[in-house]
């Protein structure tokens, strides 16, 4: 089945569709208009063979105005067993870092977020705090945010060694790490203060 906002376009008058010779290259125009409509500052480079083709490469996804938001928020939690971290990215392009311990819980850095070829780019609304990149990435069916610069939060972990210790342990989801979860879980945790704990993993170990 088609995206809705492409049938849509699909029906526009001839007059008002991207010129484009054939499905492929007319999914990449369409992409590029509802770019030059709804965002600023991308270039597409390439073709696009579907439009979620376009939301996966970051051409569609970028900054937009208010009533143009489009999806969920979405939600990542990483756990170090004395506590935990969580962001929460919203369709507004903004976000939340929230921490989360025994003693309660706490907004720790909010700022605007955006689709990067990198990966995902936080821009922190206090200026003293650099922005940063975290690169998605997915390994048996849990998808993760891995961080390597020093302003992130959280430890920089590479990508591979994460993929590696879920192999190590499917079961056991490795501390320091921001996977994604859904809404009720990030709803219910951060609710609620960090439950104690006897066991801890040190942050040398996580590295």
């Amino acid at each position: 089945m088609l995206p809705l906002m492409l049938v849509l376009a699909l029906t526009q008058p001839e007059a008002d569709r991207p010129a484009a010779s054939t499905p492929q290259a007319f999914v990449t125009q369409f992409c590029r208009a509802y770019i030059k409509r709804h965002s600023s500052g991308l270039f597409l480079q390439g073709s696009a063979t579907s439009f979620q083709d376009c939301r996966d490469r970051g051409w569609i996804g970028a900054r937009a105005p208010g009533n143009a938001q489009r999806g969920p928020d979405r939600y990542f939690k990483e756990d170090h067993l004395t506590g935990a971290d969580y962001i929460r990215l919203a369709p507004d392009h903004t976000y939340r870092l929230i921490g989360r311990e025994h003693m309660g819980v706490w907004i720790l850095e909010s700022g605007r977020w955006e689709q990067s070829a990198d990966g995902i780019r936080f821009v922190p609304k206090d200026e003293k705090t650099k922005p940063y990149t975290g690169t998605e990435a997915s390994h048996r069916g849990r998808t993760f945010v891995a961080f390597s610069e020093d302003a992130a939060p959280g430890i920089a972990i590479p990508t591979e060694e994460i993929k590696r210790r879920i192999d190590a342990n499917p079961k056991t989801l490795p501390s320091y790490v921001f996977f994604e979860i859904d809404k009720p879980t990030y709803e219910r945790d951060t609710k609620q203060t960090y439950p104690f704990r006897t066991k801890r993993v040190p942050r040398s170990a996580a590295r």
